[in-house]
C-alpha cells in the first residue's frame, strides 16, 4: 500500500487541555504519522497552547466555542483524503492509526471506523459492565431497553447507549448503531460540514446525534477492535452536586434533541436518569 494513499489529517478541538502534548507526542510517534494535526480552539484561548515543535501540528483559531463547531472548522480546514476527530484527552496506541486506516481503505463499502477505547485508570475497556451486580444489571437494561436488554453497540430504547467492551470482542470489525465520539476516521467526502449541534460548550449525547447523521448518508459505522486508544474515564458519581445536576440537565437537553430529530419517543428515558440519581446519591451516601 503506497504512502500516499493514507494521508490523513487528525482535527482536534480543545481549549488547551494539560493532556494535549501528550495527544500529539502519542500521534507522531505511531506507526502512520498523521500529514497533519490541526488544534481547533477559540481565538481568545489559543495562548493556553503549550510549545508544539511538530511541523506537522497546526494551530486554528476559531470564532466559535463548542466542542462540535470546532471540530467542524477543523474538517472545513483539513486537506487529506481521511480525516480523524479526535478529543484532546485520547492517547492512540502505536499501531492504532494504522488499523483504522487500512481497514478503511480494504473495505468496499462507505465507513465511518473507530477503535476500541480503554480506560486508562484500569487498562479495561471504557465500556466495562463486570463490576455490575447481574441482578441490578438486568432490571437497569430492561428498564431501559426492555426485553432487548444488554446490547452494546446500539442505541437502546431510553437513548443512551453502551460502547463493545474489549473482553467480548469474537471478530476484528463490528457493525454498530452509534460510534464513540473520542477517536473516529472518516473518508473527508463524508464529512459533515454544517452546524448540527444546536448548543454550545460541551457536547452531550453529540455521539448519538453523529452517528444518527452518517448513517441517514448510508455510511456504516465500524468498530475495528484490533486498533485501541485509552483515556481516564472518571465516574460521574465522584462529581460534585452541583457539577452533577448541571451536567444531568444539559445531557437531558441534548438527549431529548436527539430524541426530536431521530423521531424516538419512550419513558425510558427517565428510568434511565432515575438509575443515574439513585447511583449518585448511594455512592454519595457510601463515601
Amino acid at each position: 500500500m503506497k504512502q500516499k494513499d493514507k494521508l490523513i489529517s487528525v482535527v482536534v478541538p480543545t481549549l488547551g487541555n494539560d493532556s494535549l502534548v501528550n495527544v500529539i507526542d502519542a500521534l507522531n510517534n505511531g506507526s502512520l504519522v498523521p500529514d497533519e494535526i490541526l488544534i481547533c480552539i477559540p481565538t481568545e484561548k489559543v495562548s493556553k497552547i503549550p510549545s508544539l515543535i511538530f511541523d506537522n501540528v497546526r494551530i486554528l483559531p476559531t470564532d466559535c466555542h463548542g466542542q462540535v463547531m470546532q471540530r467542524i472548522c477543523g474538517f472545513r480546514e483539513s486537506k487529506s483524503k481521511y480525516v480523524l476527530q479526535l478529543d484532546d484527552d485520547i492517547i492512540l496506541d502505536k499501531n492504532c492509526l494504522n488499523y483504522l486506516i487500512e481497514q478503511m481503505i480494504d473495505t468496499d463499502e462507505n465507513v465511518a471506523i473507530a477503535p476500541i477505547i480503554l480506560n486508562s485508570l484500569t487498562n479495561k475497556s471504557a465500556f466495562d459492565r463486570s463490576y455490575q451486580n447481574k441482578a441490578v444489571k438486568w432490571l437497569y437494561y430492561w428498564l431501559i431497553n426492555g426485553n432487548k436488554g444488554y446490547r452494546p453497540g446500539t442505541i437502546y430504547k431510553s437513548c443512551s447507549g453502551d460502547g463493545v467492551d474489549l473482553a467480548k470482542k469474537e471478530s476484528n470489525v463490528y457493525e454498530l448503531e452509534w460510534l464513540a465520539g473520542g477517536c473516529v476516521l472518516h473518508k473527508k467526502n463524508n464529512l459533515i460540514l454544517e452546524n448540527y449541534y444546536p448548543f454550545t460548550g460541551k457536547a452531550y449525547c453529540e455521539d448519538y446525534i453523529h452517528s444518527y447523521l452518517l448513517r441517514k448518508k448510508n455510511i456504516k459505522l465500524f468498530l475495528d477492535t484490533r486498533a485501541v486508544c485509552a483515556t481516564e474515564v472518571e465516574s460521574y458519581t465522584t462529581q460534585k452536586i452541583s457539577s452533577f445536576i448541571d451536567n444531568i440537565y444539559h445531557d437531558y437537553i441534548a438527549r431529548k434533541y436527539f430524541m426530536k430529530i431521530s423521531s424516538r419517543k419512550s419513558i425510558r428515558i427517565y428510568y434511565f436518569y432515575m438509575f443515574m440519581i439513585l447511583n449518585y446519591i448511594k455512592n454519595h451516601n457510601n463515601k
